[in-house]
């Protein structure tokens, strides 16, 4: 099956999808379409079939078969495939023998199934034979892209600022928990502290009698902070090893986030981390203060950011999401955000050649807020939708669903 949008009055909001014989082949010349897949051809003695066909985890690919005059080929082991894409790209694919009169091209066809293509046979006279597939393919004229908001551009080079995200926890640093201990044994006879009560460094919070001397001595906070923990009682014995209270110090905690390899290849300390709540609120901004010296069991390196909790607002063990401002660099092509589609299982962009648009799956690379690299299915100088390209969408989605694999 295949599709054809054509969109020539701009009062016309509705997408109409038209399925089966349509396609850009029957141009207003009248002239005939070249065959639509799967492919027969009879020329003299010679009778073949050719598709597209899936097996297992092999992806699309061409399969010919020789119903007759295989004579003809003599001992030719392989057939020639060209495709010519929408914009001029072309493609070839080698079909091996993989039995009696079958051939198959290893090479999986990528997305999507629009071309027209040659097949090429060794030995046998006349002209390659030709065909072609057309699915997910729209025109729409210069008057009615300017009012649905499409918008062009060319396939070129960036400079991103990617950025990257992480998700982790606050807690305490190190040290941030003192334990309150006696010097010698003995028995308790005061407890001024509270628990939950701010105290800070060389504040009295027990008084203890000594089992040695029977005189009494103080015990005095180690460091400012909040006493937390178990807080003892006047009455209760202590030996001089067990911990009377603790004392944290919130003040200050970190972001303890975790990078799995990919990006903790790209992670160095100073790189600027910004933090967000659950709520998507940002909570801190600062620089990666150091990185993990072990993966943890899931294989991913902790690293870590400092921030500022003067009002103990933040809490150890609260969620908290990370974006990293990562190093500069240079794509060779990158599109706006907005330029990108979900197609099947990915990402797509529109192009615009020979006065019609077409997808093509990409593969992402980096991306910082406006922009997104591109590492393959758009080559520079290319012409592609970058703004409103969702006009476009629901056409592809309906070819997509028409087109059987």
């Amino acid at each position: 099956m295949t599709c054809l949008y054509v969109f020539r009055r701009p009062a016309l909001l509705v997408l109409w999808f038209l399925s089966a014989s349509l396609t850009f082949a029957m141009e207003a010349d009248g002239e005939p379409s070249l065959p639509t897949g799967p492919w027969s051809f009879e020329t003299g003695a010679l009778s073949l079939t050719l598709a597209l066909e899936e097996s297992g985890a092999q992806g699309p690919h061409f399969v010919a078969r020789i119903h007759e005059g295989l004579e003809r080929l003599g001992n030719s082991q392989a057939l020639q495939i060209t495709l010519r894409r929408l914009g001029g790209r072309e493609e070839r694919y080698r079909l091996e023998a993989t039995g009696p009169g079958r051939f198959e091209s290893f090479a999986a066809v990528g997305e999507p199934h629009a071309f027209t293509g040659e097949l090429v046979l060794p030995q046998a006279s006349g002209k390659p034979l030709a065909f072609e597939q057309v699915e997910a393919q729209t025109a729409i004229t210069p008057e009615l892209q300017e009012e649905l908001g499409i918008r062009l551009a060319t396939a070129s080079g960036q400079t991103l600022t990617p950025r990257a995200e992480a998700y982790g926890r606050l807690r305490l640093p190190p040290r941030a928990e003192r334990p309150v201990q006696a010097r010698f044994p003995g028995v308790i006879t005061a407890a001024q502290g509270q628990l939950g009560a701010w105290v800070e460094a060389g504040t009295p919070l027990f008084t203890v009698e000594s089992n040695q001397n029977l005189k009494r001595y103080e015990v005095r906070a180690p460091s400012a902070g909040e006493l937390t923990g178990t807080l003892h009682g006047a009455g209760e014995l202590v030996l001089g090893v067990e911990a009377l209270a603790t004392i944290t110090d919130w003040r200050v905690l970190w972001a303890e986030l975790e990078a799995y390899p990919a990006l903790a290849a790209q992670l160095t300390p100073g790189l600027e981390v910004t933090l967000y709540d659950a709520e998507d609120r940002p909570l801190a901004q600062g620089p990666i203060m150091r990185l993990g010296s072990a993966l943890s069991a899931a294989q991913a390196l902790p690293f870590y950011v400092e921030l500022a909790n003067p009002e103990g607002t933040l809490r150890p063990g609260q969620w908290v999401r990370a974006e990293i401002a990562l190093p500069s660099r240079d794509a060779v092509v990158a599109v706006p955000r907005s330029a990108l589609q979900r197609y099947r299982n990915g990402e797509a962009v529109y192009i615009f050649a020979e006065e019609r648009f077409e997808v093509r799956p990409v593969t992402l690379g980096a991306r910082d807020g406006q922009w997104v690299e591109i590492r393959d299915g758009l080559r520079p100088g290319t012409r592609y939708v970058a703004d409103h390209s969702f006009v476009l969408k629901a056409d592809i989605e309906k070819a997509g669903a028409a087109h059987d694999h």
